[in-house]
């Protein structure tokens, strides 16, 4: 089983459909940290038990940390450290100077997909060449998730896709559901081993959301 990369995908819209940077980890990370939490507000009326009401969801957020190493203990890939943390930086946190704002990103590993923005970026160096350039710096980022505007709408009738040379089972989930977190969903339905290297002409099954959020059949 060959192994799998954290790819940081960059788009230029809200709706992931525009593309404009693609970065792939050197190291993938220890361990991933996905923060979900619900807020309330106390409420009492005089003489009754407090209470706590339902107030929102917050967006989750996500957290972990990556290495750049030059050293020659890892393999190496194009580009020096610089390089990697300028593709990095395209991908998350420099402006685009199309939107004038930071990108939106897509983080897929395995079958864990998470839709989001970058918050926050700290570099850790460690180790240096005589000249001072950097062998090793540790990186650790920090994700908001995008919560959509409304609600998802799913299509009024189960689909038959033929997928085609250039698409992926979460670029689809993205147009027919505006979620590519559904890729997991519609490998399981289609019986696929995952949602990653499919090969182009599958017929594959998007049927439409049940009441629960779930791709139903």
């Amino acid at each position: 089983m060959s192994l799998v990369k954290l790819q940081i995908l960059g788009y230029a819209d809200e709706l992931f459909s525009k593309r404009v940077a693609k970065f792939n980890v050197q190291i993938n990370p220890d361990s991933l940290k996905l923060d979900r939490s619900i807020n309330y507000t106390d409420t009492q009326a005089s003489g009754e038990p407090q209470k706590q009401k339902f107030g929102n969801l917050p967006s989750s957020t996500l957290s972990f940390d990556l290495i750049f190493d030059d050293t020659g203990f890892v393999d190496h890939i194009q580009g020096n450290i610089n390089d990697r943390i300028g593709r990095l930086e395209k991908a998350t946190y420099s402006i685009n100077g199309e939107t004038h704002e930071p990108n939106y990103t897509l983080l897929v590993w395995g079958d864990f997909v998470f839709k989001g923005r970058l918050s926050s970026l700290n570099y850790d160096y460690s180790v240096f060449k005589p000249d001072g350039a950097p062998l090793r710096v540790k990186i650790s980022l920090k994700f908001v998730g995008y919560k959509e505007g409304s609600e998802k709408k799913s299509p009024d009738l189960s689909r038959i896709i033929v997928l085609k040379a250039g698409e992926s089972i979460p670029w689809l989930c993205q147009k027919y559901y505006n979620d590519p977190s559904y890729c997991v969903e519609i490998a399981r339905i289609n019986r696929l081993k995952g949602f990653r290297d499919v090969s182009p002409g599958t017929r594959l099954l998007f049927p439409p959301l049940a009441r629960d959020g779930r791709a139903g059949r």
